[in-house]
Formats: C-alpha cells, structure tokens, sequence
C-alpha cells in the first residue's frame, strides 16, 4: 500500500524562494501532525487580484476567514497563471485540473461558432438541459482531463463526495468534473439555484427543501454600506471616474435591486447572494454528510459576486470593498461550523484570475477597446490588401475569426500580416498573433509569447488572438464605456493570493512568485491522493510527504 502525506512547510524550502523572516512560526509549530481531516475546503474568490488583497488586507476583520487563515496557514502572495487568457473558465479548469488550457480544452468563457454566427458558454454541450430552463444545457464534456475531484472518486471507488458550488455555471460544472456528485448553481433566468441533466434527472431533494425554507425573493433588497466610513478611508470617494451603471443600478450607494432593468441578474452583483451560495454550501454539507465518515470529501465552492461587482465598479471601489468584507465574514461562520462539527478541515483560498483597475483609476498608460472598433480596424486591414473587408466574421474576445474561405485559403498569411500591422498601430493592442503560430510558443523565451502559447489549442477556432496592453480593457459594455475587466497575462490579472491551513501546513507569509500549476497538486496533496497522470507541477513550494494524511492510492 502507498501512503501519501502532505504539509506546505514553505518557500523557506526553495533556496531561490526565500520566505517573509518576521512571519516565521517558531520551530515547534512547523509540521506538528494533527487529526487527519476529512473534508478539504477549496474556496475560488471570482476576480481577487494580489493588489485588492493587499491593498485590503489590513482594513479586514482579524476573525475574518481571510486574516484567520493567514495567520494559522501559509501565504502565498503572488501565485501566477502562467497562460494569457485569464478568465473565469480557464481560471476553475487551471485551478482543479493543473492543466494549461491547450490541455484542458477550457480556452475560453465562450466558444463562437463561424458557421452560425453564434456564441455559447463553454460548458454549453447541447445535450443536458439545465433543470428549470431546458433552453440552456451544461456538463464537463469539453473538459480534455481529470479534476482532483474526479481523481478522489477513482482512488476511492467512488466512496468519497465531491461537491461544487457557485452562481456560475461554469465554476460549478468545471470545478465538480465529470464525476461530482452535485454541481449546483445560480441561473436567473428561472430564478433559481440549480443543476443540469449530466447530474441529475431531478433537482436534489435537499437543495429544493433550501431554496423552498430559503426563497431567494428575501435577497431582493437594496444594498447599502454597512461602513460608509471604512470604505471611504479606504476606497476613497463612491462615485470614481469609470465605474459603470449597470441595469440601472446607479454608481453610488444604496443600490436598489426593485429599480434594477433586470432584477434577478442583477442580484449576481450583491453580496446577499454571495451570502447565499455560502449559506447553500453549508446545507450541501450538512444534507450530504461531508466529513462524517473515514473517507476524505471535497467541497468546491466559488463565490462569483466579486467579479461582477469588480467588472461593474471596479476592484478599488466601495462595492467591492463592502462585498469582499461581507464575504470574508461569511466564510469565516461557514468555516467555523465546519471545523467544529466535522473537524479539523483543510481549507484552500486562490482566485481564478485578477483584473485590471478601471482605466481612469490606472496610474500607467490605459484606456479601453471596443469590440466594434477591432473588427473595424481588422476588416479595414483585410479590404486593403484582399479587397473584401467580409472576410473578417467577427471579434469575440479575444479572438478575431475569419470566413472559412479565408481561414483555409492562401491568402490567410497575408490577411493576418495586414491585420498585425494595422491593429499593432493602435496604442491599445500590444499584439495581434497569428493562433497557428502561437501554438509553437509554449517554450518562448518572452513570457507574454509564452503566455499565449499555452493558452492556445491547436483545435480551437479562432484565427488571431488580439492581446490589449498593459492597463487597456476591452469595453463589456457594463454599461458602455464603464467597468473593467481582466483576461491578459499582465500583473494586475496574473497574479492572486493563495492560503492554504489546516493539519501538518505550517505557518508562513511568501512574497516571491510562485505558478499557480501547483495548487492542483497542492489540493490533491491535501485530500492525500496522488494528482491526476497529467499533472506534472508539484505541490506548493516546499511540500513534504511523511507526516499526516494517510491515504489509499489508485489500486489498493
């Protein structure tokens, strides 16, 4: 029999990696074994950039979940994506898989396809309709390899529980795999919490007794500061420059969901139905019994809030602030009554990506693109040296797509040329890449080259990848000329904090970079089983094995 056990005893461990001296634990406390868990948290931040946390960390509650697991667990301030398209769906895949996403096959949010004209969510299959709105189908099927979680039911037998919650879709289906047992999420449109056919052929009976005792219509109040003072000395003023109002929401406190165009998507952008999903994955864990028996369960939770309220507002904003805040708090209950009634637990925080400041708030050379305006300069490019500016079909970010008559003709060389040219002029775009030869540049000596190699599948359509540059946003229209967004391998989306806490992880606060490949591994390390083959990063920093965790392996 194998046994595999884990501590991320630190950078202190990587000679090139020195660790922070003043947070050092004393000796003692460095991988002192302690009961083994049996249910591994991982919670994803939607949108939680290194700089927001920082730049908030000390304003925080000390009994927050946030500066509680700091203080018991290790720090990592800067974990990197090392790929370019820094968004929420390749962010889960890269965070629950340890692949890049030419691995994963999760490139993109949304998939355009040429032949319709249409776009449709990743995890859009066409074949499992979504319980509550059949208009809409979800599953994992264009997710190429496993997840830890899918891992778990293997090395078990399908004895341990894998859970995944969130208000996205695609965090939830990306984050459970193929194998959970519940990928549950929010879906306005019905409005409900809810999951698709690839899971069930019925909503969980556990789930529609919560929603039933819990009725979301509760949640549909107005949002107002709960600390005008903090947020103001901290964010500075409520109505800053770029903040978008979105539905009609307005750009200052209170925000009134009754005023709102569409009140029920715009309740994504509230902390109340933060709230909720946290309060729901408490239920999940009760109704399901994770970490009642002697095999170690994994709750996947995402709390998508922060994203939307961080594109609309930005993340320098009150909004965010105050949702962060409420978050922290409400992770901090959930966790507690975890620890306590199923205790010791193991708890892992990281975000799927970061963001860009609003471009007025950018100390640097910013600005925004519009989507319009890309296709204007590409289809300029392609009527000057073809004489047909048709045979540019669309943008859909960040991808230019072409006519197949054009994408598979041999003109297609000169096209790009002439569109590199034209869209590289434009102080807002750093490059326009040819997606053929990206796909070479997985080992490029330029990062950013680098960066879009890895992001890159040879299957995927798309014929140029358009990358803005440093602090330039693609406008998403929250409303027009409003809000942020990330999606580029620059700092500000790149980077985000890790925390990992629990029994064997000693204490330690880590400044120096570190890739984000290793918080898979790290997960698995924690739930002690093996990653998945195609794992090849090993854990956080300084991992160890010997001391806590047994484990069954695959096989035994």
């Amino acid at each position: 029999m194998k046994w595999v056990a884990a501590a991320v005893a630190g950078l202190a461990l990587c000679a090139c990696c020195p660790a922070q001296p003043a947070s050092a634990p004393p000796p003692s406390a460095v991988g002192v074994a302690r009961a083994e868990p049996r249910l591994v948290v991982v919670v994803v931040l939607d949108q939680f950039p290194s700089w927001a946390l920082l730049r908030y960390l000390p304003h925080l509650p000390e009994d927050g979940a946030i500066r509680r697991g700091i203080a018991r667990g290790s720090f990592f301030e800067r974990t990197a994506y090392p790929y370019a398209l820094t968004n929420t769906a390749p962010g889960h895949a890269a965070i629950f898989t340890g692949a890049a996403p030419y691995q994963s096959g999760v490139t993109t949010n949304t998939v355009y396809d040429v032949a319709s004209g249409k776009s449709r969510p990743f995890v859009s299959d066409g074949k499992h309709p979504v319980l509550g709105n059949p208009e809409r189908t979800a599953s994992p099927t264009g997710l190429r390899v496993p997840t830890v979680g899918d891992q778990l039911k293997a090395v078990t037998g399908g004895k341990a529980a894998v859970v995944a919650i969130s208000a996205k879709d695609r965090a939830a289906v990306i984050s459970g795999g193929r194998r959970a047992d519940a990928a549950i999420w929010y879906d306005y449109t019905i409005p409900a919490f809810t999951t698709s056919t690839f899971y069930a052929q019925s909503p969980p009976a556990w789930l529609q007794s919560h929603l039933q005792t819990n009725p979301l219509q509760a949640l549909m109040t107005s949002w107002r500061a709960r600390d005008p003072a903090l947020l103001a000395r901290v964010a500075g003023p409520d109505d800053a420059p770029g903040e978008g109002d979105h539905l009609g929401l307005g750009v200052t406190f209170p925000h009134d969901l009754t005023q709102a165009t569409e009140p029920w998507s715009a309740l994504r952008l509230f902390p109340q139905l933060s709230e909720y999903t946290i309060q729901l994955a408490a239920a999940a864990a009760r109704e399901l019994s994770l970490g009642t028996d002697d095999v170690v369960d994994l709750l996947a939770l995402s709390i998508s809030g922060l994203d939307y309220t961080g594109h609309t507002f930005g993340a320098h904003s009150w909004e965010y602030c105050d949702h962060l805040l409420r978050v922290d708090v409400a992770l901090a209950r959930l966790l507690d009554q975890l620890d306590r009634e199923r205790g010791p637990i193991s708890v892992l925080i990281t975000s799927d990506h970061g963001v860009m400041p609003l471009p007025p708030q950018n100390a640097g050379a910013s600005g925004r693109l519009y989507p319009a305006e890309i296709e204007t300069l590409a289809r300029e490019a392609v009527q000057e040296a073809l004489g047909d500016s048709r045979l540019v079909r669309a943008f859909v970010r960040p991808y230019l797509f072409f006519d197949p008559a054009l994408a598979e003709g041999p003109d297609r060389a000169k096209a790009v040329a002439a569109i590199a040219g034209k869209l590289q002029a434009h102080a807002g775009i750093h490059l326009a890449a040819d997606v053929r030869e990206a796909v070479g540049w997985r080992d490029h000596q330029d990062r950013v080259r680098r960066a879009i190699g890895l992001s890159v599948a040879e299957t995927m359509p798309g014929d140029v990848f358009v990358l803005p540059a440093d602090g330039w946003v693609v406008d998403e229209h929250r409303p027009h000329n409003g809000g942020t967004t990330h999606g580029t391998p620059w700092d500000s989306d790149r980077y985000v904090p890790t925390i990992v806490w629990g029994p064997g992880v000693p204490n330690g606060r880590h400044a120096a970079e570190v890739s984000q490949a290793r918080v898979a591994p790290t997960i698995a390390t924690l739930l002690a089983i093996d990653p998945p083959g195609h794992i090849t990063a090993e854990a956080l920093p300084g991992l160890q094995r010997g001391l806590t965790l047994p484990a069954r392996a695959a096989g035994d």
